[in-house]
């Protein structure tokens, strides 16, 4: 005679080793039995210190994040989006600096807010304006790639100290390495990456002197805009010598065990051979 628990295992099957899947669900070897048709955001504090094992796993569809489907919907981003906002805001930011470098003067008090560099470099040096904005611009770009390699080593490979920041680091980057092949969770939704921007220019604004400060973050703007495009296109359309070796060194880092630790940078790899995290 069959009892009711065999009744409900040959109803619903339960995956009685770690890290198998049956039926939707994966048994985790501290107990935990993670729900692979529900979202994976709630579910990150019962991972607990397995999240880094979890998510270095990669599945090759798409997950849920969310169990709401309107936020579940809002967090997908096409990769066009962010170079159709950041290009014209970063080449915005340009203009401006080339304004504030031909008009110093203060709106109001009518001060000269040009700062020592700008007047030695363009009345000794003998520069042009519209040459030193552009020489910052590609300066602001080219520290994007600092930056970017900073932050993909630091904060997105950073070792969550306990469950609850499981959470801040899934959000941020460990869905992208649980499910690397969905080309709609690559980038963070305009509304949050925005509000970044926003916080950063005032960085770049409080650091900065008057007129450089606009061309410095114009070319950082567009340096993202620039390593989201490449971080979509060597995923899902590697076309060309360029995108091909971004794309044989980013999937080293997403599927090669040995390499998950190397090979931060995306957009170039040239900081990953200056600090020696190329191989």
């Amino acid at each position: 005679m069959t009892t009711k628990t065999e009744a409900e295992d040959v109803i619903a099957p339960k995956p009685r080793r770690p890290w198998t899947v049956v039926d939707h669900q994966q048994l985790l070897p501290n107990g935990y039995v993670m729900k692979w048709n529900e979202g994976m955001l709630k579910q990150c504090y019962a991972v607990g210190a397995l999240y880094h094992k979890w998510i270095d796993h990669p599945k090759m569809r798409r997950v849920r994040m969310f169990d709401n489907d309107i936020i579940e919907a809002g967090s997908f981003t096409p990769w066009w989006v962010v170079p159709c906002l950041y290009v014209p805001w970063s080449l915005l930011e340009l203009d401006l600096s080339y304004q504030s470098f031909l008009h110093p003067q203060h709106a109001t008090t009518g001060v000269n807010q040009q700062s020592v560099v700008v007047e030695y470099v363009h009345e000794v040096l003998r520069v042009p304006f519209c040459a030193l904005a552009i020489a910052i611009f590609v300066i602001g770009l080219l520290s994007w790639t600092l930056f970017e390699y900073f932050v993909h080593k630091h904060a997105f490979h950073w070792e969550p100290p306990n469950s609850a920041w499981n959470l801040a680091h899934f959000v941020g980057h460990g869905m992208h390495h649980l499910t690397p092949t969905d080309a709609y969770r690559l980038l963070f939704p305009p509304v949050v990456s925005f509000c970044i921007g926003l916080t950063l220019r005032v960085v770049f604004y409080l650091i900065f002197p008057f007129g450089l400060r606009s061309a410095m973050f114009g070319g950082f703007l567009l340096g993202y805009a620039c390593y989201e495009s490449i971080h979509y296109l060597a995923h899902h359309c590697p076309v060309g010598h360029f995108l091909q070796q971004r794309f044989i060194h980013h999937s080293a880092h997403h599927f090669n065990p040995h390499k998950q630790d190397k090979l931060f940078g995306v957009s170039t790899q040239i900081w990953d051979v200056v600090f020696n995290t190329y191989a």
